[in-house]
């Protein structure tokens, strides 16, 4: 992501899509276009924000009736926790 600080204070499935992300999607939906043509498409999405957002912009480039989608949480990233720290009064576990 353009800023590496974002998981410190945005929960990683809110975090969205970049500006560079929107536009290899963009593109990405123009190629699978031109590959698929007319044949019908069904897309399985992860429930994370910035997975829609490329799946929306993916899928304009498509016709509607075309395409299927579908959020599928099981394919959504792992949570692990939240182990970012961008505190420039900490360094590894120890206060400064």
């Amino acid at each position: 992501n353009e800023d590496e600080s974002i998981l410190s204070h945005v929960p990683d499935p809110k975090v969205g899509i970049t500006g560079r992300g929107t536009r290899q999607a963009h593109d990405l939906g123009e190629a699978l276009k031109d590959i698929v043509q007319d044949e019908k498409v069904f897309f399985h999405c992860s429930p994370y924000m910035r997975a829609k957002r490329t799946l929306e912009e993916i899928v304009s480039r498509f016709p509607k009736g075309q395409y299927l989608a579908r959020e599928e949480p099981r394919i959504r990233e792992q949570d692990f926790g939240n182990l970012q720290c961008h505190d420039p009064h900490l360094t590894g576990n120890k206060l400064t």
